[in-house]
C-alpha cells in the first residue's frame, strides 16, 4: 500500500493544521457564522455545519454566536440579545388626562409629590408605619409612609405632628381623604392634603 504525502490529501492536511488544535472551548474566540469554521479537534468545517465533521469529534458549533459547545436552540448570548434587539422600550403606563394635567401644573416632581401626600394628624404614639400602611391601602396604592420623628424616636406624643402618607396618584390621594375620622388603634385621626394644618 502506497502512502499519500499530506499535500495529496486536503481534507487530512486542513485537519492536522486547524488554527484552534488542542485548545479548551472556552479559549476558542467566537468564529464567523457564515464562513468556514475551526474547531479544537484541528478540522475546519464548511460554513452552515453545526456539528464538527470529524469521526468521533461531536463537537457542536452555535450558528447564533459562533462559539464552540452549544447548540443554537441552546444559546444564551442570542437568547438574551434577541428580545432587547425585537422589543421596542416600554410605553409609559396610561394616566387619566385629569391626573396628568393636575401633576404638570403642579411643575416640579416635589410638588407633584406634594399632591399626591396626605397628612395624618392625631396617631397615637404606639402606631407604626405598617399601620399606616395597611389602613390607605385599603383605598388606593401607598408609595410611603413617614411616622413623625418624634414618634419613632421616643415616647413622646405624636398628636403634636403629623405623619406623611404618599400615594400612588392623586385620585388615591383623593381617596385617602375619606380615611378622615377613621379609626386607626384605638384613636380618631383627621387625614388633611399635604401642607394642611390640623385645624
Amino acid at each position: 500500500a502506497a502512502v499519500l504525502p499530506l499535500s495529496a490529501s486536503p481534507p487530512l492536511a486542513r485537519h492536522l493544521a486547524g488554527p484552534f488544535r488542542g485548545m479548551r472551548r472556552a479559549q476558542v474566540p467566537a468564529q464567523r457564522v457564515d464562513a468556514e469554521w475551526g474547531c479544537r479537534c484541528g478540522a475546519t468545517n464548511p460554513a452552515g455545519a453545526k456539528l464538527c465533521q470529524t469521526a468521533g469529534c461531536g463537537t457542536w458549533f452555535c450558528l447564533g454566536c459562533g462559539r464552540l459547545g452549544h447548540q443554537l436552540v441552546y444559546c444564551k448570548a442570542t437568547r438574551q440579545a434577541a428580545p432587547q434587539a425585537v422589543t421596542a422600550p416600554p410605553e409609559p403606563a396610561a394616566v387619566p388626562a385629569a391626573e396628568h394635567a393636575a401633576e404638570h401644573a403642579a411643575g416640579a416632581a416635589g410638588a407633584a409629590r406634594e399632591m399626591r401626600s396626605v397628612e395624618v394628624w392625631g396617631l397615637p404614639t404606639r402606631t407604626t408605619e405598617f399601620d399606616l400602611f395597611a389602613l390607605f391601602s385599603g383605598v388606593g396604592r401607598v408609595v410611603d409612609v413617614r411616622l413623625p420623628a418624634s414618634a419613632a424616636a421616643s415616647s413622646s406624643s405624636a398628636a403634636a405632628s403629623a405623619a406623611r402618607v404618599e400615594m400612588g396618584s392623586v385620585r388615591d390621594a383623593q381617596a385617602a381623604l375619606g380615611l378622615d375620622g377613621a379609626e386607626l388603634c384605638g384613636a380618631t385621626i383627621a387625614v388633611r392634603r399635604g401642607g394642611s394644618d390640623a385645624s
